[in-house]
């Protein structure tokens, strides 16, 4: 099904009841409210298509250097924070938290996760089998 086309078929009356319902403010046009319609359903289909590979950084790591390589090499994408900032250190941290890992070392980086569901490591995790889970997962 495809819900743009089926939103474009409703009167104008409708799809303004709908942004009504749905507390979100309502353009004048047509298509306007269509699109205002779906903006949310775009955005979370982007988060939920593909889990995320994070990868926590220092600027002069040899070994984070390399980490962030093989992710190219193999065509992965990642998201990376540097921890030279301690907003960024804590981020880590609380990733730590939310995969539920022991295998916290203080600050040691490279550390690299996917999304919030599973913690790869450092550089030789990542090299020792683990592009393979990333590209298992996402």
């Amino acid at each position: 099904m495809n819900l743009k086309k089926e939103l474009s078929k409703m009167e104008v009356s409708d799809l303004r009841i709908i942004c009504r319902e749905l507390g979100v403010s309502c353009p004048k046009t047509k298509n306007s409210i269509i699109n205002r319609l779906l903006q949310p359903l775009k955005k979370n289909y982007k988060m939920e298509s593909k889990p995320q590979v994070i990868i926590y950084t220092l600027s002069y790591c040899g070994w984070c250097s390399q980490a962030k390589d093989l992710l190219k090499t193999n065509n992965i994408k990642y998201i990376e924070h540097e921890i030279s900032d301690d907003k960024n250190e804590q981020k880590m941290k609380e990733h730590y938290k939310r995969v539920n890992t022991t295998e916290l070392t203080n600050s040691v980086v490279p550390q690299i996760f996917i999304a919030d569901k599973i913690y790869i490591g450092g550089f030789t995790e990542l090299s020792n089998g683990g592009i393979d889970i990333i590209k298992k997962e996402i």
